[in-house]
């Protein structure tokens, strides 16, 4: 997608919460980051248009898009706040118990891809959760998306992941 320069939108990062992983992989901090608004520093990065569901919802991503698992589990580890950072893991590991097996189509380019998969990451970035590096040479203006795929497996398999 190719949109004109006077039509591209700004926007402004500010890092808080317990990932931030975008800041992280701009190799920024809170000081950084307001001296850059400061300073008119832009930024310029890959921008992917996602049609999903049977009433193709449009979604424009930027920088990290979960499928399937990683989803149901960040879902799941919201009833866990409790446990701080560590919510994450339990999550993963509810929902890794109570899998539910899934397949999709995906097209990429037009061309499409029949998907049998638990996970999905479509990635401009260099970091999914806090120390997972999913594509530590990736770039946020190569025009590049990093697409990972987990092939369906046992349940036991996947805890190992944890």
């Amino acid at each position: 997608m190719t949109i004109d320069k006077e039509l591209r939108p700004a926007m402004m990062i500010l890092p808080g919460g317990t990932g931030c992983n975008l800041v992280r992989s701009l190799h920024l901090d809170v000081k950084k980051t307001l001296g850059a608004l400061d300073h008119g520093i832009i930024v310029p990065c890959d921008v992917i248009k996602l049609i999903h569901g049977p009433e193709q919802n449009t979604l424009y991503m930027f920088h990290v898009c979960c499928w399937g698992l990683p989803t149901d589990a960040t879902l799941v580890a919201e009833n866990f706040r409790w446990a701080g950072a560590k919510r994450y893991v339990l999550g993963s590991l509810w929902t890794i118990l109570r899998r539910k097996p899934r397949s999709a189509n995906i097209y990429i380019d037009g061309i499409k891809c029949d998907v049998d998969s638990d996970v999905v990451f479509i990635v401009n970035n260099q970091h999914v959760g806090d120390d997972f590096w999913v594509a530590p040479f990736a770039k946020l203006n190569d025009g590049l998306m990093g697409i990972f795929l987990c092939c369906n497996g046992s349940n036991l398999n996947r805890l190992g992941d944890v």
